[in-house]
């Protein structure tokens, strides 16, 4: 028999009952949180269960919990998957019925405003805010609604619309008439050569020039520039042998030489060409030879009154107080330019303007600044000899510019040689 007092026959210890597990609770999704700013467009339903949430932009389920919501909400992941979806169009955004008259309409519209931009010569940057403009002062136009023509763009439609058109038409036109053909060379900011085509030929019974083409060149030889210009003309299919009738050019040696030149090229296989220097060159080295005959210290003069003051705010001030007690005009200096023909003239008459303001102001800053700079300007204006030669500079230079002008009209100026 088993002894009472065992403990292992001993009944168990009285146990405290079990505490009844707590229900765990599950979130469900709730419909309004579609509606919350963080959750717009990507946030759904899942159709496995309601405790479940699907995000259409990343693809994937997650827990019906608003907090892990916001921290996927968070994740770089999932910030450019919504930035993707926001730029594909939806059914809805895509027009349900298209007006192919409306949409000509809209391209002939972003033509025309290039071509504005074109013959104005206005910066392509301004078509980043003119089509908003028009949009803005055009509310009630379907057609000014739909012109989307930014900078990019409207350089894309100049350069294959625009461009490619108007040189196929300009072809097509030297093909069948006769014309000449105006060459220039030059060298952009980028040390790059480029030989400018320009052709003159009858449009609408009109005499038109008319650009052609902007080619760049490696070697600017004679024979490297006739090459150019025969391959330009030959591979459009223009019979330049039988249609050109006249060159134009600089006075260049390589443009206009007697024997090694485009001229002399062009001239053996046209034997009629008519070739013709450019009057506005030889017009200028005529007065560039005839000013070297002067004396140096005037051009030098006019140099170093410019470089004086054009860094220097404080002495521009200190000059505006002499010109406002001799009684001129505060106007400003010019500096002769080695490319502007026209600009020399300009420059004399200002510097005999400011003459007795200039030479004031130079005699005070020989005194109290002692600097040799001035000195050696004050020297220069108080010679009688250098003001004599401006003055005759101002009387002369004007024929000279008169006629250059004249040369440079865009109208007939034959009548007025009587």
């Amino acid at each position: 028999m088993d002894d009472p007092d065992d403990p292992k026959t001993l009944p168990p210890p009285d146990t405290p009952p079990k505490a009844a597990k707590k229900a765990k609770y599950l979130q469900k999704y709730a419909k309004h949180w579609k509606s919350f700013p963080t959750f717009r467009g990507w946030l759904q339903p899942s159709a496995k269960s309601e405790t479940r949430a699907y995000c259409k932009a990343c693809d994937c389920e997650l827990n019906a919990k608003k907090s892990e919501l916001e921290k996927h909400a968070q994740g770089q992941k999932h910030k450019t998957s919504v930035r993707s979806i926001s730029k594909q169009p939806t059914l809805m955004s895509l027009p349900s019925v298209s007006n192919p008259l409306r949409e000509k309409n809209v391209k002939e519209g972003e033509i025309k405003l290039a071509a504005f931009v074109v013959e104005h010569n206005l910066p392509l940057n301004i078509m980043t805010h003119l089509p908003k403009l028009i949009r803005s002062v055009c509310k009630d136009s379907d057609i000014a609604k739909k012109i989307a023509s930014s900078r990019t763009k409207t350089t894309a439609v100049i350069r294959n619309v625009l461009g490619k058109s108007s040189k196929e038409e300009l072809v097509d036109i030297l093909r069948e008439k006769k014309f000449s053909l105006i060459v220039d060379e030059s060298t952009d900011k980028g040390c790059t050569k480029h030989l400018c085509l320009i052709a003159r030929t009858m449009i609408n019974t009109k005499v038109t020039d008319v650009f052609y083409d902007l080619v760049p060149v490696e070697n600017a030889s004679a024979q490297s520039l006739y090459e150019i210009v025969v391959k330009c003309l030959a591979d459009e299919g223009i019979p330049y042998k039988d249609n050109m009738i006249g060159f134009a050019s600089d006075g260049a040696s390589v443009m206009m030489g007697a024997h090694n030149s485009l001229a002399s090229r062009l001239k053996s296989d046209i034997p009629d060409l008519f070739i013709m220097k450019c009057i506005c060159h030889s017009f200028h080295l005529c007065a560039s030879y005839a000013c070297a005959t002067l004396p140096r210290a005037v051009e030098q003069l006019a140099r170093d009154v410019y470089n004086y003051f054009m860094s220097s705010p404080k002495r521009l001030s200190e000059l505006k107080d002499f010109q406002e007690f001799v009684n001129v005009k505060p106007h400003k200096l010019l500096h002769p330019s080695q490319t502007r023909w026209l600009s020399l003239q300009a420059v004399v008459s200002r510097l005999l303007e400011q003459y007795d303001a200039l030479q004031l102001y130079f005699t005070g800053a020989a005194l109290s600044e002692r600097i040799l700079a001035a000195e050696s300007i004050l020297d220069k204006l108080k010679d009688p000899a250098n003001k004599l030669y401006l003055q005759f500079l101002e009387f002369i230079l004007p024929l000279f510019n008169d006629l250059n002008k004249s040369m440079q009209s865009q109208g007939p100026q034959i009548h007025t040689m009587y």
